[in-house]
C-alpha cells in the first residue's frame, strides 16, 4: 500500500516489486482486495477526521479531480485545513457531496475556486481563490491586441492578485497603518475592476465572475486564518492525478472508496508528523481507536 500511493507503483508492478525484494509473491487482485479490506478497516477514522474538518470555524479548502470508474467518469472530492484532509468518492460532481461532507451549517470560511457546485454550500464566509483568477487573466490576456482596454484590465487583475497575495504574506511584518493602508487600496482595486468599461468576450466574462463573487475575493483581509488562495487542495489533489495517469481509474465503487480512505488516512498522518507506512502498518495489526490515539497523539486540540 506504501508502494501504491506514497510513492506511486502501479498495481500490476507491486507484487513484482515485493517479489523480487522479499521472495513473497501475491497477485494484484489479492492487494486490491487487501485494500478494501484495510479501507473498511479506516471508516472509524476517517469520520473522526470529517467530523473535525467540518467542525472548524476557521479554513476549510475544497476542490475536486474526474477519476475513472470502470470507464465512466467519477470524481475525488477533497476538504482540508493544514491539519486534517478528507477524500471522498462520488460518480457526482454537484455541490451535495461537499454539503455531505461539511453539512448544511457550516461555520467556517470555505477556501475554493469558482465552481459553482459550491455555491449553495452553507458557510459563515467564502474565499475564492486569487490564484485561479490570476491564471484565468494570463491565459485570456494572450488573445487580446496589447495596449488594449482588455490587455489593461487583464494587467490589473493580475496586479490585484499580485497584490493581495504579497500583503497575505507579509501582513503580520506590516505596521498597522501599512495593513489598512493595503486593505483599502484592495478594495478599491476590486471595485474599479467590476465596474471597468470593457467589450471585449473573454474581459467580460472575467469582470462577470468577479462581481458575481464580488464578497468572496478579499475575505482574508479579515481573517489571517484565512489564505487568498486554494493551493493547499491542489496539492493534495497531485498524487490522485498522478495515480490516475498510472492506473486508468477503478472497477468498482467499493475499490474507489477505499482508496479515497487510505488517501485521507496518509494525508492527515503526514500533517501530524506521523510515517505513512508506520500508520499503514498500526491499521493492519491494531483496532481503529488505538491507531486513532496514536495518529493524534502530543497534538493540541485534540486530547491525545
Amino acid at each position: 500500500l506504501y508502494l501504491r500511493h506514497e510513492i506511486g507503483v502501479s498495481t500490476r508492478k507491486v507484487p513484482r516489486a515485493i517479489e523480487d525484494l522479499f521472495g513473497f509473491g501475491f497477485t494484484a487482485a489479492a492487494l486490491l482486495n487487501f485494500e478494501r479490506l484495510l479501507g473498511d478497516q479506516a471508516k472509524p477514522l476517517v469520520e473522526d477526521i470529517r467530523k473535525k474538518i467540518a467542525s472548524d470555524e476557521g479554513a476549510v479548502h475544497a476542490d475536486e479531480t474526474y477519476w475513472l470508474l470502470d470507464g465512466q467518469r467519477s470524481y475525488y472530492w477533497i476538504h482540508g485545513t493544514d491539519k486534517h484532509i478528507h477524500f471522498q468518492f462520488d460518480t457526482s460532481r454537484a455541490g451535495e457531496v461537499s454539503r455531505e461532507v461539511l453539512g448544511e451549517d457550516f461555520l467556517g470560511t470555505l477556501v475554493t475556486d469558482c465552481y459553482s457546485a459550491y455555491d449553495a454550500q452553507g458557510a459563515r464566509a467564502k474565499q475564492k481563490c486569487l490564484a485561479h483568477l490570476a491564471r484565468t487573466a494570463r491565459d485570456w490576456q494572450k488573445l487580446t491586441e496589447a495596449g488594449s482596454d482588455a490587455f489593461r484590465f487583464f494587467d490589473a487583475v493580475k496586479s490585484f492578485v499580485k497584490r493581495g497575495c504579497e500583503f497575505h504574506q507579509r501582513r503580520d511584518r506590516l505596521s498597522r497603518k501599512r495593513r489598512e493602508d493595503e486593505s483599502a487600496w484592495l478594495r478599491r482595486k476590486l471595485g474599479r475592476l467590476a465596474t471597468w468599461k470593457l467589450d471585449h468576450d473573454k474581459a467580460l466574462t472575467l469582470q462577470e465572475r468577479i462581481k458575481r463573487y464580488r464578497d468572496c475575493w478579499l475575505v482574508f483581509l479579515d481573517d489571517r486564518r484565512v489564505p487568498p488562495t486554494n493551493n493547499l487542495a491542489e496539492r493534495c489533489l497531485r498524487p490522485l492525478v498522478i495515480l490516475r495517469k498510472i492506473t486508468f481509474g477503478h472497477r468498482t465503487p467499493a475499490a474507489a472508496a477505499a482508496m479515497a480512505r487510505l488517501m485521507t488516512i496518509k494525508e492527515t498522518a503526514k500533517r501530524h508528523g506521523r510515517k505513512v507506512l508506520d500508520l499503514f502498518y498500526r491499521l493492519c495489526t491494531q483496532p481503529p481507536d488505538r491507531v486513532l490515539r496514536h495518529l493524534y497523539a502530543g497534538s493540541p486540540g485534540t486530547g491525545c
